[in-house]
């Protein structure tokens, strides 16, 4: 197949499913530029979602491999391990000061402990905590920093557990690479910085550990779930028209 062949039937396949569509299918030929979070219960019902209103200025993935080397008198074994070694995800980027709106894929099912209900902290999951509550100006239309609370109550929920003391899971759908995780945070999880260089915009930095490929665990089809792709689709469309929003506002 020539390369003007391969051009055209690659013009058809985007026109016909879109960018979304061809990383469904063939997820390890074309990338598609989102990325999102999303916190589940135990038995992966969704408690928060949030598909990134701004892509990061920069993902940084390390691999590793793990090999154990062991040197004898006369020779050299070399033992290589087929498990699933941990790799590390850093993110780096701002959500600027306009208005986003954001897109959620699907009706939340642990509503109890969502950003919904006024759960941004971990603590205030604790049955005994009376929780107030605060005003929200919009559910789900955010400056770039009710974006950065939004993504700094996920993390700092990520490790909490359910009425039955169950943990709750962090899970990363990151199609930019073809690929969607099991993460946990790692011991400094999101770093926020402000500073006149940005226009004293919230920089943040998200440090993550993957510790399982999302397909080889998850019990619903995550992995290749239209649902998320389309949310994000629907979410690139929404962002070119948060300025008009911020103007009607103003």
């Amino acid at each position: 197949m020539g390369i003007d062949s391969t051009n055209r039937q690659y013009k058809d396949a985007l026109s016909s499913l879109g960018k979304g569509g061809l990383n469904i299918l063939f997820p390890n030929d074309f990338e598609y530029y989102m990325l999102s979070l999303e916190l589940v219960t135990f038995d992966d019902r969704t408690i928060d979602y949030f598909a990134f209103p701004v892509m990061p200025e920069n993902i940084t993935k390390t691999e590793y491999k793990r090999i154990n080397i062991k040197k004898a008198q006369s020779s050299t074994t070399v033992i290589n391990s087929k498990a699933f070694i941990p790799s590390d995800i850093v993110i780096k980027g701002s959500f600027g000061r306009q208005f986003k709106t954001l897109i959620s894929p699907s009706r939340f099912t642990a509503i109890q402990y969502s950003i919904a209900n006024g759960m941004f902290k971990s603590y205030q999951l604790d049955p005994g905590f009376v929780n107030k509550v605060p005003a929200q100006f919009l559910p789900f239309v955010k400056t770039g920093y009710g974006a950065v609370k939004i993504l700094q109550a996920i993390i700092d929920k990520s490790d909490g557990i359910d009425s039955q003391g169950k943990s709750f899971k962090l899970y990363m759908y990151n199609p930019t690479l073809g690929e969607n995780y099991l993460v946990v945070p790692s011991k400094t999880p999101l770093v926020l910085e402000q500073n006149e260089t940005n226009n004293m915009i919230w920089e943040y930095t998200l440090n993550l550990s993957i510790v399982a490929p999302l397909d080889a665990f998850s019990k619903e089809d995550r992995t290749s779930s239209t649902k998320i792709l389309g949310a994000s689709a629907l979410q690139n469309v929404v962002n070119r028209f948060g300025s008009n929003l911020r103007r009607i506002l103003e």
